[in-house]
């Protein structure tokens, strides 16, 4: 019996070949969370859907299942234009589907992290603060994973004002001076005040402190969720940047 998943806003976080003319391509959609079809005859010449399956177009997806437990994508038509990036910018966009790939599993509706996820994407484009647009993704997609940043300290009391904190991201802020008492072989590399980070507490994204502050937190957070796995979009990043330095 055919069963069909209804239409649903989605974006193409990645795709891989699938038999000679076909590829399988993982979806963020609003409706269904992370769905992996199967796009049938895809490479084709005559294929409508080839020009659309690509990142960054806003698509509206239907997929169908047959006698496989795969999906296959039953039809797609744009539901806005692509979002064009200039280089180094493409690299940042890139960096969201990488994460979305590695960490995103959730077959469930996550309407919070998809529009985090679009106007992330609308901010790189434009080049609209983009530090604080990346920022506020990385916090979107931890909260969404069950691993929000919980700006009070290990005991669950609130920070208190002209102290320090270090971050651990399965133990949360420890006050410098109860450091210790967590672990006398924990190497600590960073240290943050309390004014900083209740300024993210407060999305206060006043200065460049205080996102290179929040940059350091999410990227602990999301480094032990990889599992120290490449992220490739960062290491051609860094290779851009390089290059111009020559």
């Amino acid at each position: 019996m055919l069963t069909l998943l209804p239409p649903s806003p989605a974006f193409v976080i990645h795709s891989r070949e699938y038999h000679e003319h076909s590829l399988l391509i993982e979806f963020f959609t609003l409706n269904h969370g992370r769905v992996a079809a199967i796009a049938k005859r895809v490479k084709t010449v005559r294929s409508s859907f080839k020009y659309l399956l690509q990142p960054f177009f806003p698509l509206k997806v239907s997929f169908k299942q047959g006698k496989s437990d795969l999906w296959q994508v039953y039809d797609v038509e744009p539901s806005g234009e692509l979002i064009s990036f200039a280089v180094p910018e493409i690299f940042c966009a890139s960096y969201l589907n990488e994460l979305l790939y590695y960490l995103y599993k959730s077959k469930d509706s996550d309407p919070k992290l998809f529009a985090s996820y679009l106007e992330t994407l609308k901010s790189i484009s434009e080049k609209i603060s983009l530090d604080k647009a990346l920022r506020e993704f990385e916090f979107a997609l931890l909260d969404s994973l069950g691993y929000g940043i919980r700006f009070e300290d290990k005991d669950g009391n609130a920070l208190q004002s002209g102290c320090f904190y270090h971050f651990l991201p399965d133990s949360g802020f420890i006050k410098v001076s109860d450091c210790k008492s967590v672990s006398e072989s924990v190497e600590f590399s960073e240290v943050f005040s309390s004014e900083k980070l209740i300024m993210l507490l407060n999305k206060q994204y006043l200065s460049v402190d205080v996102l290179k502050c929040a940059q350091k937190i999410t990227n602990k957070a999301l480094s032990t969720l990889l599992n120290n796995k490449e992220i490739k979009s960062r290491a051609y990043y860094r290779a851009f940047l390089q290059s111009k330095d020559k």
